[in-house]
């Protein structure tokens, strides 16, 4: 890969990294007004605020696994491995990476993995958690 496609590929996935911890914060800020509804609790609306506090939380565990994936591609673009798939070393394809920058494996690999015929070793890559504060941190920044 060149060096322009990794810059370009490295824009991608930190304006995504910044758009899903902007999410986070919204969705914490919405959480917060739930939880404040719920301290006042009208019997028709309870079902409906636990329901929506819960799509939140999922929502907020969705995204923590997508930050940790977008931390893992941007460590492979440092380390010189990005763009190539972590199941069978081949490159992946461009219209993937445009789509999905921060796909650790092919689309043949992907269909693998899907039908359980291929594991990946957990722990390979940086595992990150987002503080209470939006702040990213690392397994190496404790």
């Amino acid at each position: 890969m060149t060096k322009k496609q990794l810059a370009h590929f490295e824009q991608l996935l930190v304006a995504k990294r910044d758009k899903i911890l902007g999410n986070i914060d919204e969705g914490r800020q919405e959480m917060a007004g739930l939880r404040g509804e719920a301290a006042q609790p009208d019997i028709n609306d309870d079902a409906s605020v636990a329901v929506e506090l819960n799509v939140l939380m999922a929502l907020n565990d969705t995204q923590k696994n997508e930050l940790t994936d977008i931390a893992h591609a941007i460590e492979k673009l440092k380390d010189g491995t990005y763009g190539t798939c972590e199941g069978c070393e081949d490159p992946i394809g461009d219209k993937r990476m445009e789509a999905l920058p921060e796909a650790p494996l092919c689309v043949a690999c992907k269909g693998k993995q899907e039908q359980g015929l291929l594991s990946l070793k957990q722990g390979d890559g940086p595992s990150f958690a987002v503080l209470e504060d939006g702040l990213l941190l690392s397994d190496d920044d404790e």
